[in-house]
């Protein structure tokens, strides 16, 4: 008996272990989710028919999540709840910034727009942001608690966004090749909106300063939101960093004005023309198109930034690894 209880002990252990893998859900948050290219994606490379996987997209715009909700076939009938075609695939109305409640949906949607069929899960095994962490009022504490809400069992972060500024000239460069490169630079849209910011801020500060104010001393300058990111992500316990790399992509305006309408309206500055107001914004526009060419197209490549963070857990890490 001595010799056989424990091999019966460990053929218990890896059966329930076994019951425990078939039984466990896995989910999937989307912020920022926007009309559903990524959530149309992911729909087709997760199982959801055997509802192992589900899949959570939030916005706040409830025109996107109409748009969301028609590109992945969720219908509606004429009370305006949306039937579900797929049992694992759920789109809200919601705040991207943390994870919506069931409850807080049900009640801000007023059962309209709400699922009434799910309940929203309390960790995540993956969430997925893509070009919507600039978006939000306060990228760096949104990381965090995206991060923070991955499971103790082992989930993954992917966050995708634009950052601001250009590639610099590469040491090695001649110096007219770097003096070149640094005109470009600054011609470059993500740059030229950053100069003109920036010293529209500072045009602020001069202005606002006060005899509070003690005379001739320089105050610490606050480092940009992008540099908070990764320390902001890894703060969380059993946190590691697994990728932090940029990815070119090449855009087309049809001139410097829709460029300046493109990104201050539905591009990484709309977020600058919440917080501060179209007086503000517009009044940046006549300075941002000045250097460039009237009815020129405009094109530049744009560098993405992809952080992917690993929370360390028990059984899913293969899963997250994947």
């Amino acid at each position: 008996l001595q010799k056989l209880l424990p091999h019966q002990k460990e053929q218990k252990q890896q059966q329930q272990q076994q019951q425990d893998e078939q039984s466990r859900c896995y989910s999937c948050f989307v912020p920022c989710c926007g009309p559903g290219h990524e959530l149309e994606h992911l729909a087709g490379i997760l199982p959801l028919e055997d509802e192992t996987w589900s899949i959570w997209g939030f916005d706040l715009a409830p025109g996107m999540i109409e748009l969301a909700r028609t590109r992945l076939g969720l219908d509606v009938d004429k009370h305006r709840v949306y039937k579900r075609r797929r049992p694992s695939l759920h789109v809200q109305v919601g705040n991207a910034m943390d994870f919506p409640k069931t409850d807080e949906i049900a009640s801000k949607n007023n059962d309209n727009t709400s699922d009434p069929l799910g309940t929203i899960p309390d960790s995540w095994t993956a969430i997925l942001c893509v070009f919507g962490l600039q978006q939000l009022p306060d990228p760096v504490q949104a990381i965090k608690n995206w991060t923070n809400g991955l499971s103790n069992e082992g989930g993954v972060l992917v966050v995708c966004y634009w950052p601001q500024g250009a590639t610099r000239a590469d040491e090695n460069d001649d110096k007219a090749q770097q003096q070149q490169t640094e005109k470009n630079d600054r011609l470059h849209p993500w740059t030229r909106f950053s100069d003109i910011i920036q010293a529209k801020l500072q045009q602020e500060k001069e202005s606002s300063t006060t005899k509070n104010d003690q005379g001739g001393k320089q105050h610490a300058k606050t480092a940009y939101w992008e540099d908070e990111l990764i320390p902001a992500a890894l703060s969380v316990p059993g946190t590691k960093l697994v990728q932090d790399s940029m990815l070119t992509h090449a855009i087309e305006w049809e001139n410097a004005e829709d460029c300046f309408e493109s990104m201050t309206r539905a591009g990484p500055l709309h977020a600058l023309r919440l917080r501060r107001g179209d007086d503000f914004v517009d009044g940046l526009k006549q300075e941002f198109c000045a250097p460039y060419p009237p009815g020129q197209k405009l094109s530049n490549d744009f560098e993405a930034r992809l952080i992917v963070i690993l929370r360390q857990g028990g059984s899913n890490d293969d899963i997250v690894a994947s």
